[in-house]
């Protein structure tokens, strides 16, 4: 083959790969969009979204959000209003099920009464910076006066949202897309129409915490086995190591359990969770750890595992402080009604001379101090080597009695963050 031969040979391959490069780069890359006008006669566009864009919602505004839309489209169900009705449907779902204004109410699942609608799992689409589309499963529930005799149902659909024209538009019973069935819209945008605007929804962490711990509550009297699901595994073995055992602690404080109402809230997040820590009106504590909105698992106190601020906190603290976060837990476990964590602080000397048994410390408690303890600590001092001397005042937290007890405490401070105790009333 002479030089001309050769220099066009190796011209054509490279001018080949510059055509397959450009090919290549052209491509829709793996989880963007692609725009398609191929066999369609309306000349709509065609985005394809990858299935492995879809994830549990995390932002607790955006769940919120998406659940109040539901929450419209509902009330416009119950009113029969069937233009504002067919306004917030999809126009893929009117088209692949042949909707109009005058059959929309023929065609979609129809509710008499008002519905208390719960999201209880949502998961996004994210197609395109400002549009995506929510998977939502949850309940209503058709009797707004009495939890008791309330009937749930179960209901699936989809939310779109158009984050630039803040707009949405409704999918009823759309299922969670499997992974052979790629959702795919016809549109880059949602218009405007009738009453298909949303506004933000913005959650305080307190509400967060007040609607993690009714939720927990409600599964304590309807659903024990998926409340005792909820409990962290390891605190769940340490704590409640059968569900039974989950069962006698709401028979003992029930009362105060499927009750709760946050008092203070503090949030801290990492990599896989968000952590809400929850301290009651009663001096209660409970650890939330959020994987997703509504997915997540509780502690019911926070002395069983000790969470990282409380050990950060007592290193830092001197001797006086230790001794009053040592005395905060057992307090906690008082009203906790773990009498047997706390009977496991006395000191040994201690126990053997006033409480031989367990029981006849919780007789003792019983007898002596409240359900739920409020204490204020009115004196100190640490004039004897290694211990540390507290008075304190101790009332009734639930205000329903009156009488005041005056402790007598004293902490000696051993290894890390361990301690023993005694403590005696003073007339």
């Amino acid at each position: 083959m002479n030089l001309k031969k050769w220099i066009f040979a190796i011209i054509s391959i490279i001018i080949l790969l510059i055509i397959t490069l450009v090919i290549l780069l052209t491509l829709p890359k793996r989880g963007q969009t692609q725009e398609q006008d191929e066999g369609r006669q309306d000349g709509a566009k065609e985005i394809v979204i990858e299935y492995e864009s879809l994830v549990k919602v995390k932002d607790r505004n955006t769940f919120f959000t998406v659940a109040s839309c539901i929450d419209k489209y509902l009330i416009e169900v119950v009113s029969q209003d069937a233009q504002n009705i067919y306004d917030l449907l999809s126009t893929d779902y009117i088209v692949h099920n042949e909707i109009t204004v005058d059959n929309v109410l023929s065609k979609i699942e129809s509710y008499e009464i008002p519905q208390i609608f719960s999201a209880k799992v949502m998961y996004e689409l994210n197609y395109t910076d400002s549009l995506s589309t929510y998977y939502v499963e949850g309940t209503i529930r058709d009797d707004i006066f009495s939890e008791q005799e309330a009937k749930e149902k179960v209901i699936q659909l989809a939310v779109q949202l158009d984050k630039v024209n803040r707009t949405y538009t409704i999918l009823p019973n759309e299922k969670v897309p499997s992974s052979d069935a790629i959702p795919k819209i016809t549109t880059s945008s949602i218009e405007p129409k009738g009453q298909n605007t949303y506004y933000s929804v913005n959650m305080l962490d307190t509400q967060m915490a007040n609607m993690y711990l009714k939720e927990f509550a409600k599964l304590l009297k309807t659903d024990i086995r998926e409340a005792y699901n909820k409990l962290q595994e390891e605190y769940k073995q340490k704590r409640f190591p059968t569900q039974s055992s989950l069962e006698q602690y709401v028979k003992l404080k029930k009362d105060y359990v499927l009750e709760p109402q946050a008092k203070s809230v503090s949030v801290s997040n990492t990599d896989q969770e968000t952590i809400y820590t929850i301290r009651d009106y009663y001096g209660n504590r409970y650890i939330i750890k959020e994987k997703a909105v509504l997915d997540y698992t509780i502690e019911l106190d926070d002395y069983t595992i000790e969470n990282t601020d409380f050990i950060e906190a007592y290193q830092q603290a001197n001797n006086r402080d230790k001794g009053l976060l040592n005395l905060d837990r057992f307090f906690e476990m008082l009203n906790m009604q773990d009498f047997e964590s706390a009977y496991n602080l006395l000191d040994s000397n201690f126990k053997q001379n006033q409480f031989k048994t367990l029981e006849t410390f919780e007789n003792y408690i019983k007898t002596n101090l409240f359900t739920q303890n409020n204490v204020s600590y009115t004196e100190y001092n640490s004039q004897i080597q290694g211990l540390h001397t507290y008075k304190a005042i101790v009332t009734d937290a639930t205000e329903q009695n009156e009488k005041q007890v005056t402790l007598s405490l004293v902490v000696k401070l051993l290894e890390g963050t361990d301690f023993v105790m005694s403590f005696s009333i003073i007339n």
